[in-house]
């Protein structure tokens, strides 16, 4: 039985892009965000042909403290974080 997590971040589908983002916290206790871009706005940044993009980044159990803590004492990394969901979920 699993006991890992899953929340969704971003899930925005337009007529011609789609986005998601998700977090899902592991069994094991490590934190995992996922993404999977498609459409126009992809093609746009890598070019044509290329209108698909996946990505995630895994923070290692042992190294949340230390993810959270740098989260909430940098206000750049905070205003990053923020700023880009709030432009992704438009």
């Amino acid at each position: 039985m699993s006991t890992s997590h899953t929340i969704s971040l971003i899930k925005k589908i337009e007529e011609e892009n789609q986005e998601n983002l998700r977090v899902i916290v592991l069994e094991n206790g490590d934190i995992r965000f996922e993404g999977h871009d498609i459409g126009k706005n992809v093609e746009s940044f890598f070019g044509e042909g290329h209108s698909e993009y996946e990505y995630f980044l895994t923070i290692k159990n042992e190294d949340k403290t230390c993810f959270f803590f740098l989260y909430l004492k940098n206000p750049l990394i905070r205003v990053y974080f923020s700023v880009t969901l709030m432009l992704k979920n438009g």
